[in-house]
């Protein structure tokens, strides 16, 4: 009865031998297939890269994605520009004096020495009532302005 234990321990030991082996065997087989499995990847991106030179392929997806997030970036600067619009705190526009065109002309006569303004001299109001145009312009000078 030992000796036949010890037989079937041996035969045993001689099959777990085998399949050791042929296990081995099987795992560098599956390593080479990886290699080339990794290989052909390459050359099918390789071919694929060279067929597709002017062919965008674009993810509808993803060009979906960046639609709706421009659209939520147009909507947040709109809200935020009626936002500053309402908020915006203008200064109040500084008062000016309006000046009687006549006083304007003899003022400026005045003061080049001439006295009274020529009768030569025309002063033109401005075409809008803004208070930063309201001054008058005058289209003369007085002649003894000139010779100054």
């Amino acid at each position: 009865m030992l000796a036949a234990k010890r037989r079937l321990f041996d035969n045993r030991r001689q099959a777990l031998a085998a399949a050791e082996q042929q296990l081995e065997q099987m795992r560098v087989r599956k390593m080479a297939l990886e290699s080339q499995v990794e290989s052909l990847t390459g050359q099918y991106r390789l071919v694929q890269t060279a067929s597709s030179n002017s062919q965008v392929q674009v993810d509808p997806g993803k060009l979906a994605q960046a639609e709706r997030l421009v659209g939520e970036i147009r909507q947040q600067l709109n809200v935020a520009e009626h936002v500053l619009a309402r908020e915006a705190k203008f200064t109040q526009p500084i008062p000016v004096d309006a000046i009687d065109p006549q006083d304007l002309v003899a003022r400026v006569a005045r003061h080049f020495g001439g006295g009274e303004a020529s009768a030569a001299s025309t002063v033109i109001p401005p075409a809008t009532g803004n208070d930063a145009e309201s001054a008058p312009v005058a289209t003369d000078v007085p002649a003894n302005a000139a010779a100054r």
